[in-house]
């Protein structure tokens, strides 16, 4: 039975979900509130003409239209009088700053409050839930996407935190956080012989694997044995009863399994309210003239982008020195459609244009200051640790911008690795329209750098020129790519090649499994054989077995024109009247070798490319698609029999209808 509230308490409960999860969108407040859908959306609209609540609408992906915070009245009905809003906001993280650093993490925070939303759907209930949630550990503060009290059945109490990683910069860098959650953890223990459990929402399956590991270093590091619980599962795979919840111990299990819980709910924390302190940011008279976000120019700029904008910033802060038409094709979208988000950056100052050597005329683009700051504020970091969790080339001093050098003088060598994810996306497209499930899952270059330890036991980076994930059917292939354009000598080879022998033999704490495959490309035949001479070489001289690698040329899978596929691969050149095409990569022909001592045979980069295997990777019926067909079908047999029934009694035909 519904339950029956009156305006003044559906509005103080909102008021008061909305202080603790500012920035949530209607759905959520609604899943977080008990209200219904519809009756939200109504009260919000009057709240919103009596200055309870700001909104505002972002187009930062994951976000569903607009999302809301408390107003200056709202505030003022939340402390209970004016005289004290300024130090209650302030307290609560409602201030100017504490709202603009929120917006700024609203995808995060997105993530989370959908995941309370799904607990609360399975049944579960939540005692408290607060996102973000800022702890005081010692000197130090821990800072959550989310924490609350569950109790999955009754008499059992769990205390969580929880961190979404949208991605975007190397897993390693969680590493701090997760460490002040085990001394967290550690001093609540003390306390009370409940530890808490840690969700970490994360955005696949490789990167939960690795997060898994980063967790396990940690804890080893420390030297201590921690009762602290850790789930972690891709945001695709949210579901609170679903199994698909990684374990330290590399197994999967279900939400809380395996958790001791307490008999008593844990109590929440409430900030102190002191009444000397003014709001951070501003004070909220001004706020009401101003809007609560103020003139700084990364939120200003933050609310200005829509969806499309910010794919198109996200892609260029992944690959420096794309063309529009190259971010285009790796988002899947047509040609002109990255043009006006392109211009909109240019125009912003996100990010800037620059003409490669002896190529003028070809507009390459790259992050500005502006734009490293902005996408280092969506993480929660300032610029240059966002830099450096990317590997970016930022300098160590001075304003925060990246150094273009290091990529002109390899400008030719980022141009071809480009090429070669560009043919890769079109690839899994071209057998996307056949009916086949292929998909270019990981394209983020930050994804593809492995740490090892060398024989000094000296921890080290291995950064491939490129790497990623390709997924047909059910199996997914991480591979790694190297270009040689035959530029340096066999000793150079040796030193390269040598890094990823011992890369597999001292793997990083965060490598699981074997090692991806390295797809390497040369500029020559004879350059290809000289490789996997040398790659063979190193095999014995170190006792082990040659590296899983392919080897390609050049002018084997690079050429003018398309592919199709009629029983095999073959290439079909582009002719006729008109401008000719520019060469392109088509790295799913036969025409890799696998490396080793039986160099000759021809082979694909990927198993799943093999024809023989193509009924493996049929892509999954669409129902919603196959009942639009259904109703479709069934709607015209019933007007043709309509006609035909008509048309035998002598009726006149209905227009548009039966005609």
């Amino acid at each position: 039975m519904r339950r029956v509230t009156s305006t003044v308490e559906d509005v103080d409960l909102l008021l008061r979900t909305i202080r603790d999860h500012p920035w949530a969108d209607a759905w959520q407040l609604s899943g977080l509130s008990g209200l219904p859908l519809r009756t939200v959306y109504r009260r919000l609209k009057d709240m919103g003409r009596k200055g309870l609540v700001w909104s505002v609408r972002v187009g930062v992906p994951d976000v569903r239209g607009k999302v809301y915070a408390p107003g200056r009245n709202g505030l003022i009905r939340l402390a209970g009088g004016p005289r004290v809003a300024e130090p209650y906001a302030r307290a609560f993280g409602l201030d100017p700053m504490g709202l603009g650093r929120s917006l700024l993490h609203v995808r995060a925070l997105s993530w989370t409050r959908n995941f309370l939303v799904s607990l609360l759907e399975c049944g579960q209930r939540l005692e408290w839930a607060i996102s973000p949630a800022r702890i005081r550990v010692g000197s130090r503060r821990l800072t959550l996407d989310g924490q609350g009290c569950a109790s999955p059945w009754p008499g059992h109490h769990l205390l969580f935190g929880v961190l979404a990683d949208t991605g975007g910069t190397t897993v390693e860098g969680w590493a701090d956080r997760l460490r002040l959650f085990l001394l967290w953890a550690e001093r609540l223990a003390e306390r009370r012989e409940v530890a808490p459990v840690l969700v970490v929402l994360t955005t696949h399956s490789t990167r939960a694997t690795r997060m898994v590991a980063l967790w396990r270093d940690v804890v080893e590091t420390r030297r201590r044995e921690t009762q602290a619980h850790l789930f972690v599962a891709p945001v695709d795979d949210l579901a609170a009863e679903a199994g698909v919840w990684r374990r330290p111990d590399g197994g999967r299990a279900y939400l809380w399994e395996g958790v001791r819980g307490s008999p008593e709910p844990f109590r929440r924390p409430w900030p102190e309210v002191e009444p000397g302190k003014r709001a951070r940011g501003g004070s909220l008279g001004a706020c009401m003239v101003e809007g609560p976000l103020g003139g700084n120019a990364v939120l200003q700029a933050f609310l200005h982008l829509s969806g499309n904008d910010w794919r198109v910033l996200e892609a260029v802060g992944s690959w420096p020195l794309l063309r529009s038409s190259e971010i285009a094709a790796l988002l899947g979208w047509q040609r002109g459609q990255t043009a006006r988000s392109t211009r909109l950056l240019l125009e912003m100052g996100l990010i800037e244009a620059v003409d490669l050597p002896g190529r003028e005329g070809e507009e390459r683009l790259y992050l500005s200051p502006l734009g490293i700051r902005l996408l280092a504020a969506t993480h929660g970091l300032r610029a240059r640790p966002y830099g450096r969790a990317r590997l970016w080339p930022v300098g160590q001093s001075g304003p925060v911008h990246l150094r273009l050098a290091p990529y002109l003088a390899a400008a030719r060598h980022t141009l071809l690795a480009v090429e070669f994810v560009l043919g890769l996306r079109r690839l899994a497209d071209w057998w996307w329209e056949q009916g086949y499930f292929h998909r270019l899952v990981i394209w983020d270059s930050v994804e593809c750098i492995r740490r090892y330890t060398d024989g000094r036991g000296r921890r080290r980076f291995l950064r491939p020129d490129s790497g990623g994930v390709y997924q047909v059917g059910r199996e997914v292939y991480p591979f790694l790519l190297e270009v040689d354009r035959d530029r340096g000598h066999r000793d150079r080879l040796v030193a390269k090649f040598r890094r990823y022998y011992e890369s597999r033999r001292f793997p990083g704490p965060l490598e699981i499994g074997t090692m991806p495959r390295l797809l390497i490309l040369c500029a020559a035949e004879g350059r290809a054989r000289q490789v996997n001479q040398v790659l063979v070489d190193l095999a014995r001289e170190i006792g082990e077995p040659v590296l899983d690698a392919v080897i390609t040329t050049f002018e084997r899978i690079c050429f003018p024109g398309r592919f199709r596929y009629d029983g095999r691969v073959e290439r079909i050149e582009s002719g006729g009247a008109g401008r000719p095409s520019s060469p392109r990569m088509w790295p799913g022909l036969r025409e890799w070798r696998l490396a080793g001592e039986n160099f000759g045979r021809l082979t694909w980069c990927f198993p799943g490319l093999d024809p023989r295997r193509k009924d493996e990777a049929l892509r999954p019926m669409d129902l919603q698609q196959l009942d639009r067909e259904v109703r479709r079908e069934m709607r015209a047999g019933r007007a043709q029999r309509e006609r035909r029934r008509r048309e035998r009694a002598g009726m006149p035909l209905r227009a548009g209808r039966d005609l």
